[in-house]
């Protein structure tokens, strides 16, 4: 009996320092409730709309209408479509549909960024071709009438890398099924990454975690790249190490929104978090080591750079830590029940589910939180947000399954097309 107290003591205590590992970054939470500068740009800049749309053709449409409806004047942007053969329908539609449309056949992709690096080299040896920045979109995206305009209004920062705010797609769907549980969850990792997150740091000039949908970059970065040299998973995250290695300058604008789709498939909606964190591995296996010494270079401390580099380590320990400790309190109650001491048995039992119970507590908190920063474009009901809340913890704690496959996988990293949703 004393074993199991004193297990459920120093747990709490492990658990209590971890947290208070993490409360300069979920000071980041609250920060995102404050609204940023509205920024005015009296000057146009001229974007070229990178679009990576292989096998796309049946989706396609939905993002050209949004570009259509743009308020910024077409004079000042040309579309660039990258597909992986030539009788990929959607090099017609395109076509048909603009005047200003440039169209790239990058075969043997395994990845997005093999599409967007042939196609930045092929521009940049085009000496016609003159862009004072690129916007990567997804051609599962959606664009609000404004977003090339507010774009253009971010670059007044001088930033070299600009990412917006994500609306959600499936909530303009007529389709429920589009809204599901899954979807609902899913949908709430932007408002963690970037209201809850990126919009601190880049008030505080810190490095941002970036995100390749709707992303602005100076025409300035891709040729000093030679194109988009990144080879992992998570291209986009792997940029946001370049910016720190090279000194690009990175901000987050919530005026320039973009719709992202939000898949209802749990499968599917696993794939892409095996993605994420097997890109992510990637990417601190490559760089980790040039990181820290940049960081820690010449005993001066970068502190922009500390939470880019180490802000998941308290979250380890804080899930960390509650795995052990279930783990420990099930197989004790194994030992328990097989010798038959029954009152020992419950009791840790009891412990497992006051530790799962925390655990619980802790994600509720964080869902509950992400749905009060998107409140003023969520449109999920009362009743969806009620679920999210209760049943989000779930999911959440599924990263660790996740992560011990991503630990165990091999070096495959094919990119895997997934099944996009009707409106």
């Amino acid at each position: 009996m004393y074993t199991l107290n004193l297990v459920l003591f120093v747990y709490l205590i492990l658990e209590l320092f971890s947290i208070l590992l993490y409360v300069p970054r979920m000071s980041y939470w609250f920060q995102g409730f404050k609204k940023q500068n509205r920024l005015v740009n009296n000057d146009k800049n001229k974007f070229g709309l990178i679009i990576a749309a292989k096998n796309e053709s049946k989706i396609i449409n939905t993002l050209f209408n949004t570009i259509k409806k743009q308020t910024y004047d077409k004079k000042y942007y040309d579309i660039h479509i990258i597909v992986d053969n030539e009788n990929d329908l959607t090099l017609d539609i395109a076509k048909r549909q603009f005047d200003n449309v440039k169209t790239y056949v990058v075969k043997n992709q395994t990845k997005k960024a093999d599409a967007l690096d042939g196609c930045f080299k092929a521009i940049l040896a085009d000496k016609s071709l003159n862009y004072d920045a690129y916007i990567i979109i997804d051609a599962d995206a959606m664009l609000t009438e404004n977003f090339l305009e507010e774009m253009n209004n971010a670059m007044v920062t001088g930033a070299d890398v600009i990412i917006g705010r994500k609306r959600i797609k499936n909530w303009e769907s007529k389709n429920k099924k589009n809204r599901n549980l899954i979807a609902n969850i899913s949908s709430l990792t932007y408002a963690g990454v970037d209201s809850m997150g990126n919009k601190a740091r880049s008030s505080k000039g810190y490095a941002m975690n970036l995100c390749g949908q709707g992303m602005l970059i100076k025409s300035n970065v891709i040729k000093d790249l030679g194109g988009y040299p990144f080879k992992s998973l998570t291209e986009d995250y792997e940029l946001g190490i370049e910016c720190i290695r090279k000194k690009y300058k990175t901000q987050y604008y919530e005026y320039a929104e973009i719709y992202t789709e939000e898949s209802p498939s749990h499968k599917v909606y696993n794939q892409r978090r095996f993605r994420w964190l097997k890109g992510y591995a990637q990417s601190n296996k490559k760089y980790k080591k040039d990181l820290i010494k940049q960081t820690f270079k010449n005993y001066k401390t970068e502190k922009g750079n500390l939470g880019f580099l180490f802000g998941t380590y308290p979250l380890f320990l804080i899930f960390g830590f509650s795995f052990l400790a279930i783990l420990i309190f099930l197989s004790y109650s194994a030992y328990f029940l097989i010798w038959g001491v029954f009152d020992l048995f419950i009791k840790s039992v009891l412990y497992a589910f006051i530790v799962f119970g925390i655990i619980y507590f802790e994600c509720s908190f964080y869902a509950f939180i992400t749905v009060l920063q998107d409140r003023d474009i969520n449109k999920m009901t009362f009743w969806e947000k009620t679920k999210v809340v209760l049943f989000s913890p779930l999911i959440l704690l599924e990263y660790g399954f996740i992560f011990l496959k991503v630990y165990f996988s091999g070096d495959n990293d094919q990119w895997i097309c997934t099944e996009r949703i009707e409106m």
